[in-house]
């Protein structure tokens, strides 16, 4: 059986942006991101007990076995004691929530926290809230997951930061408590038991040195397309770098490929890959996280460098179909093809097929996008409509191909209707990969 590869499907009708790595979509404020694999974690054999200021700061192994090896950067930070050990608590309805520890830089954060109770096995926390005088700090939410040990709930849940805050202190935390499903929080048979809320005291100064503001203004051209470096910076933990697409340019950029970051120190070089799920496109805007899984501390050399590009030409960015002739064009895409079903008596599903090179694929990290479509869509009198969901439920639409195959697909879903032919249709993504390898130096 081919295994799917199957990427944007949209579980919302607003707030989504594209990851820049593998297709999938990350939701900004809060939504969780899609958990990803990573590199492996060292074996438990090989862990270290960690000594922070005689505070025992929980069962050690338990968050390991909850990060697995989604995060190797939070692996390498227990296994070194990058942990501020924590012991705050609060209770309610029978469940008891402890933050355990946390793990950050001045640009993110990741709480370890256990749930306890005579049902906490059946529960699990998500949809964290963290405020600071009134203020929220949660630009967007990243890795998360839970794994329940002995009766007891034991996760994590990774934040980047809404603002770099170097000197975060204390801050409150609002823990919703979910039935514990697939997705807690999210999943419609997930209830919401009890919201949980508590203050989290941590010291603003015990992991500040070492972070390095690096050189931004800089500009990455890649085909001849131009991205500013708007931010720069490196912790311990992760280098952050966003760069900005410039207005003038002719191509909508869809993702960079191949993107990669050299770090130098003492004559030795670290090469890191974008993290996924938490690596993504932000509109005109292209946010990256570095991991550091040997937790370097001031490098003497950073250098970004990309591949190439997945782009059309802004001239190329629409779709067109006629549904009563049942032909689909594109000029960036060719033998497009689309078919027409009922799903419902008030709902069609409209299928678009397209050639795919199953060799851009093979790389997760680094795997090439899906054709994804807007979520409107204007018919010939120039009146705009929305695309509206499934009637299972399942989402507003999905973009899949098989492993292996050389064939892609787009479903829409749409109201049924008498609409003035063709219906104009906005390409969000296309594997329009274009190579050009360039580098940029950034310290």
């Amino acid at each position: 059986m081919r295994k799917r590869l199957q990427a944007a499907k949209r579980l919302t009708g607003a707030g989504t942006a594209v990851a820049l790595a593998s297709g999938i979509l990350f939701t900004l404020s809060g939504t969780a991101a899609v958990p990803a694999q990573a590199a492996s974690a060292p074996s438990a054999a090989a862990v270290k007990a960690p000594t922070a200021e005689n505070k025992d700061w929980g069962a050690f192994e338990n968050f390991r076995k909850a990060i697995g090896q989604s995060d190797p950067v939070l692996s390498a930070a227990l296994d070194q004691g990058y942990v501020e050990a924590l012991n705050d608590s609060a209770s309610g309805a029978g469940y008891t929530l402890n933050v355990k520890g946390v793990i950050r830089d001045s640009r993110s954060l990741t709480l370890l926290y256990e749930l306890s109770g005579d049902q906490a096995s059946k529960a699990a926390a998500a949809r964290f809230a963290l405020q600071e005088g009134g203020r929220d700090l949660v630009k967007a939410q990243g890795l998360s997951n839970s794994v329940v040990i002995g009766g007891k709930v034991y996760g994590y849940a990774s934040f980047r930061l809404a603002e770099a805050d170097g000197m975060l202190g204390t801050f409150s935390l609002t823990a919703p408590i979910y039935g514990r499903t697939a997705n807690p929080g999210y999943d419609p048979d997930s209830k919401l038991l009890t919201t949980l809320k508590l203050n989290v005291q941590t010291d603003p100064t015990k992991f500040s040195r070492h972070e390095n503001k690096l050189d931004a203004g800089g500009t990455l051209t890649v085909n001849g397309q131009k991205l500013a470096v708007e931010e720069a910076y490196a912790t311990p933990l992760r280098t952050y770098v966003t760069l900005k697409a410039d207005e003038a340019n002719t191509h909508d950029i869809f993702r960079l490929t191949g993107v990669q970051l050299k770090l130098g120190k003492n004559g030795v070089e670290q090469t890191s890959r974008p993290q996924l799920g938490v690596s993504y496109r932000d509109g005109a805007r292209y946010i990256f996280e570095f991991p550091n899984q040997t937790l370097l501390t001031d490098p003497d050399s950073v250098v970004l460098h990309a591949d190439g590009i997945e782009a059309l030409n802004k001239n190329q960015t629409k779709l067109t179909f006629d549904v009563q002739k049942g032909v689909a064009s594109a000029s960036a895409i060719p033998d497009l093809k689309a078919k027409t079903e009922d799903v419902s008596k008030d709902v069609s599903k409209i299928t678009f097929t397209y050639k795919v090179n199953p060799a851009l694929y093979k790389d997760p990290q680094n795997s090439a996008s899906l054709l994804v479509l807007g979520m409107t869509f204007v018919d010939a009198s120039g009146q705009k409509h929305r695309t509206v969901e499934a009637p299972d439920g399942s989402g507003f639409g999905y973009s899949y191909t098989d492993e292996g195959s050389s064939e892609g697909a787009a479903i829409v879903y749409v109201k049924k209707g008498s609409y003035k032919q063709p219906l104009t249709f906005d390409i969000s993504t296309y594997p329009n990969v274009i190579a050009d390898a360039q580098e940029l130096k950034l310290k």
